[in-house]
């Protein structure tokens, strides 16, 4: 007669094999042999000659194996016992899914803040550099590590003085900013005219210059003037 029937491990990866454990038990009096009759999936699978003595019960341990994925059902005797054959796991597959740069105007010196997001879409987990490229040369790294089906963030903070349009890029995806020229006054002194050019002691000289801004913003400037090197005055204009 059959008692219990057990399968260890209850689940495993594709030709991994299981073991079966049936009880058995002789009730007659001497020893006989028996054609252990495995079924699975209500099918013949095996038959498994056993001799046992008489008065006894012993576990039968049967090895099984099945390369594809699903449940298997393992009838002896007609007790029955289930195991599952896992789908293989997917190797790690990790990429940048999106890419943000925000703001997409900035003054010389001001952050811009990159975000990419990464996933990864396979089952086992793994690690990835993300590398951030701005004008096509690398401008930082982050290493991230997830987990299968996972998902995480890179960001990166960025700041540039110089006035343009700068590319971002991360792996295949695109992404800009631009760095506001500041207005500012830029100015040049001309015509500097002394008048007159000859006087006697004490008599006052008239001593005029153009200042001229060509700069995009008004401003003021501190004009000194010097005599003989050695300064005689200033004054601020605003222009």
């Amino acid at each position: 007669s059959y008692g219990s029937i057990s399968i260890t491990p209850k689940q495993v990866a594709p030709k991994e094999p299981v073991t079966v454990t049936v009880q058995v038990t002789n009730s007659g009096d001497v020893s006989g042999k028996l054609d252990l009759q495995v079924l699975l999936n209500d099918a013949l699978y095996q038959v498994t000659p056993v001799r046992l003595p008489g008065k006894v019960t012993v576990p039968v341990k049967v090895t099984i194996a099945q390369e594809q994925p699903g449940t298997y059902k393992i009838t002896i005797g007609g007790v029955s016992d289930t195991f599952t054959v896992a789908k293989p796991l997917a190797k790690a597959v990790l990429g940048v899914t999106k890419l943000d740069v925000r703001p997409a105007e900035v003054k010389p010196g001001d952050r811009v803040t990159i975000v990419a997001a990464v996933a990864n879409t396979g089952d086992l987990q793994g690690t990835f550099d993300v590398l951030l490229l701005i004008n096509g040369k690398q401008e930082a790294k982050e290493t991230v590590t997830l987990d299968g089906k996972a998902t995480s963030l890179a960001i990166f903070d960025v700041t540039k003085s110089e006035p343009g349009t700068y590319t971002v890029q991360v792996e295949t995806l695109k992404g800009s900013f631009n760095v506001l020229r500041v207005p500012t006054a830029v100015f040049t002194l001309s015509d500097l005219e002394v008048s007159p050019k000859t006087v006697q002691a004490g008599e006052p000289v008239t001593i005029t210059v153009k200042i001229f801004n060509k700069g995009d913003a008004g401003g003021s400037k501190t004009v000194t003037l010097k005599v003989n090197g050695a300064i005689e005055s200033t004054e601020d204009v605003t222009v």
